[in-house]
């Protein structure tokens, strides 16, 4: 199994934009009926929205990575940030707008502003009086992915209103934070249309919460601090240099909305509409209160999508052929590389069996590791043998071995054994291959030359027959003159590249004759063969 180990955290990129990846799904690790599921290994079960990636989850803590918000405070340009991240549904009694409806297009004519409590009243933003109840409390909306690399928490916020330069009711804000293995390496914020990666160690902390300042009005996020108002992750809110009429010094929890029921402390919330409109009568910008349509959250790309940020992975352990070798590569990006072999590279490449162990360090001294297990798979050698002899008229079976999944000979046969027919073959020295593959895919090969030849033996023993070929050279028909010594004999023809033509048994008389007039003028063999020995004798046709 692959290890990890993961000090501080890591990451390098400023200001960048995080780009998408290939699409996750919400972990749910309980059952519909409310019973726990314990996931392990890769598991990927649609059906109750399960994407583990190789890792057990039981229950996911959003409260880990609440961040610390520092708002715009009150200075000469303005009075400071007037509302504050809370429920969309902070109102359901009042129809603000007068369109028949009690919906989120009430919010902007509903919330007060400078106030942070449940059960507000008060006068609205456009003026209208006796406003509420209003839960104004601190609110955000949680999801969880879980990517190859990093468990991604979500938090989303809502603001009734943006009274930056382009005045929109509603506005939606977001900063996602990745976690390897319990560690937190990385942080995405948004700032008006970017969303943008930083390093765990660039970004400021408040108790190891992340610290993230607030533009005025605009509600676009920084890693700088600001004057005003501060929300902490536990709740605690002072008023600082802004502006508070109810809410200073009081602690009140985030309300954690979610509604996957493997998070802590969760509130369940109905996910509509699909859309806030942006416009609102009150804005001279934005006349139309159903204009400028904008989608939710749990509808956008990113939010099943969190964009890809940088990361230490060596891969998965692997098994290389022997022979072979393998690059590993901790990634680009990095101050600097310290790998268990002493090298000091972005990469490395290895040829034997081992662990190797990669610790990497971005510009911030934020330092991630990684490590991965390379084993040589032992060396299963095919043999052919040695280089041999065979006679015409023989065969010859080449073995590669047993234990592969695959064999591939150089004739296309996929046999673990070839045969080799000498008279199919011909005369001469002929080369033969196998190439084989193993179960990891891990290939052997070998190759051997099979020389083919007459054999040449004069003899029959003490049955030698006399034996005279006339005519030789001939046209057409040959005759064998064995003196009427009386014996079985089998006669076999081959051409001068020892194919083989014909063959016949005979029981010899006197004269036997031969016919080849169907072949074409050049040397033949004639083998005379008599139980194991064989006379040879070379004949010419001449058309």
């Amino acid at each position: 199994m692959k290890s990890k180990i993961c000090f501080c955290i890591l990451f390098i990129i400023i200001n960048t934009v995080c780009f998408a990846q290939t699409p996750v799904v919400l972990i749910t690790n309980y059952n519909p009926n409310g019973t726990e599921t314990i996931l392990s290994g890769n598991d990927i079960q649609t059906g109750t929205e399960i994407h583990d990636f190789g890792k057990s989850v039981l229950q996911v803590d959003p409260q880990k990575y609440i961040a610390t918000l520092e708002f715009d405070g009150t200075d000469w340009l303005d009075e400071g940030e007037t509302n504050y991240p809370m429920s969309y549904r902070y109102n359901t009694a009042q129809d603000a707008n007068s369109d028949g409806e009690i919906d989120t297009e009430d919010n902007l004519e509903n919330y007060v502003r400078f106030t942070i409590g449940d059960s507000i009243y008060g006068t609205g933003r456009t003026g209208l009086a006796n406003r509420g109840p209003n839960d104004q409390r601190p609110s955000l909306y949680f999801h969880f992915i879980r990517t190859p690399h990093y468990d991604v928490y979500e938090y989303w916020l809502y603001y009734p209103d943006n009274d930056w330069l382009n005045d929109h009711e509603h506005d939606w804000e977001k900063y996602y934070v990745y976690v390897q293995d319990t560690t937190p390496f990385y942080v995405c914020i948004s700032s008006h249309i970017s969303f943008t990666g930083y390093s765990w160690c660039e970004i400021l902390h408040d108790n190891n919460h992340s610290l993230i300042g607030v533009d005025g009005g605009s509600h676009g996020m920084k890693t700088g601090s600001e004057d005003g108002v501060k929300i902490r992750y536990n709740g605690e809110i002072s008023e600082n240099n802004g502006t508070l009429i109810y809410g200073d010094s009081l602690t009140i929890p985030w309300i954690i909305y979610s509604n996957a029921p493997n998070v802590l402390g969760a509130v369940p919330y109905i996910q509509s509409p699909d859309t806030f409109y942006y416009g609102d009568p009150y804005y001279i910008t934005n006349s139309n209160e159903y204009g400028d349509p904008n989608l939710s959250p749990w509808i956008r790309t990113e939010w099943d999508n969190p964009p890809s940020v940088p990361v230490t992975d060596l891969g998965a352990d692997t098994v290389i052929c022997n022979g072979n070798s393998i690059v590993i590569d901790a990634g680009s990006g990095f101050s600097s590389y310290h790998w268990s072999s002493g090298s000091v590279s972005q990469s490395i490449t290895v040829n034997a069996t081992g662990i190797y162990y990669v610790e990497v360090t971005d510009s911030y001294g934020c330092v991630n590791t990684d490590t991965i297990n390379v084993y040589v798979n032992p060396s299963v050698f095919v043999n052919l043998g040695n280089d041999t002899t065979i006679y015409v008229g023989d065969s010859y079976s080449l073995n590669a071995g047993s234990g592969f999944i695959s064999y591939l000979w150089n004739d296309g046969s996929v046999n673990q054994t070839l045969i080799v027919d000498a008279s199919a073959a011909g005369i001469g020295t002929h080369l033969y291959y196998v190439s084989t593959t193993d179960s990891i895919g891990c290939t052997y090969s070998d190759s051997i030359y099979v020389t083919i030849t007459l054999n040449t033996s004069s003899e029959f023993s003490d049955n030698n027959p006399h034996v005279i070929i006339y005519p030789n050279p001939s046209k057409e028909v040959f005759y064998f003159d064995f003196f009427n010594k009386e014996q079985s004999i089998e006669v076999k023809v081959y051409n001068a590249l020892g194919r083989f033509i014909k063959s016949e048994k005979i029981s010899t008389g006197r004269i036997y004759s031969l016919d080849l007039s169907s072949q074409e003028s050049g040397i033949y063999y004639i083998y005379l063969i008599k139980d194991t020995l064989a006379d040879v004798f070379k004949i010419s046709v001449i058309k």
